[in-house]
């Protein structure tokens, strides 16, 4: 089944038709890229991706266990907050995550305890949702 799944999708803003009966399936491992010139539609459809707009016409549909992010171009952030701050608050359990797994490659490293074992809990942490 696909992750993500758009079918004959319609989008129109105001007079002016952007998509016209677009279909898209994005399946497990693999990847996408939208490639198009200022004004084409690119942020349009990944607003209606991410569910910040409806379609006119047409469905989209993400997998149940299919998590996402998107940062909008357009985002509005204290100004006097430097970047990693920012990413550090946003995505902060996938840095404690990060650091526990680290921790466990490092005391696989060390020869302490039992390599596989630990390696097999690293890989258990880094597939948590």
């Amino acid at each position: 089944m696909a992750l993500l799944e758009l079918s004959n999708i319609e989008f129109n803003y105001s007079d002016k038709e952007l998509y016209k009966a677009v279909n898209l399936k994005l399946n497990p491992g693999e990847h996408a890229v939208l490639v198009g010139s200022n004004g084409s539609g690119k942020t349009t459809i990944l607003n209606l991706i991410a569910g910040e707009l409806k379609p006119d016409k047409g469905s989209i549909i993400w997998e149940p266990h299919v998590t996402y992010s998107y940062l909008d171009q357009q985002l509005k952030v204290t100004q006097n907050i430097p970047c990693y701050s920012y990413l550090y608050g946003v995505y902060q359990d996938l840095f404690e995550k990060e650091a526990q797994m680290e921790k466990l490659y490092e005391q696989a490293a060390s020869g302490e305890e039992n390599m596989e074992k630990l390696l097999d809990r690293a890989m258990r942490i880094g597939k948590k949702k």
